[in-house]
């Protein structure tokens, strides 16, 4: 959870100034990722009528934690293991079968990062990824 003012409401954004807690100075967790970076420009919610100067508490959902899980950790593991799997029964190269199965799997996992980094825009907490609650009025 972070606490965030309000700077600017526009149409359907706003803009929001996040308070740094201190732990986050060690942490790269969402939630910290987030408050890291001081400013950010997020969806406004439907539900809640938002004023410059107002404080709302922002936090990510539940399941981005494990989608995010998924795409950092799950996603690499899955492009290294079939391409080690797929070079060493294949053998393109003419090199063991050990040789092989390394470096294809080092090909497929540097193809994974842009990959990761395709779905990875979707959790940068755009306002559909982000719980909003207004704790202060202006």
């Amino acid at each position: 959870m972070v606490l965030a003012n309000v700077e600017e409401v526009k149409d359907d954004k706003i803009t929001l100034n996040m308070e740094q807690p201190e732990h986050c100075e060690e942490c790269d967790s969402l939630a910290c990722a987030v408050a890291g970076r001081r400013k950010a420009t997020v969806k406004k919610p439907l539900n809640m009528e938002i004023k410059p100067g107002d404080t709302l508490e922002v936090s990510p959902r539940k399941g981005i934690m494990w989608g995010t899980a998924f795409i950092l950790f799950v996603l690499p593991l899955f492009f290294f293991s079939a391409g080690t799997y797929f070079g060493y029964n294949l053998k393109l190269l003419p090199l063991s079968a050990e040789m092989n199965g390394i470096i294809s799997g080092a090909i497929l996992l540097l193809i994974s990062l842009p990959v990761i980094r395709h779905f990875g825009k979707k959790y940068t907490g755009d306002g559909e990824t982000l719980e909003i609650k207004k704790v202060k009025s202006s």
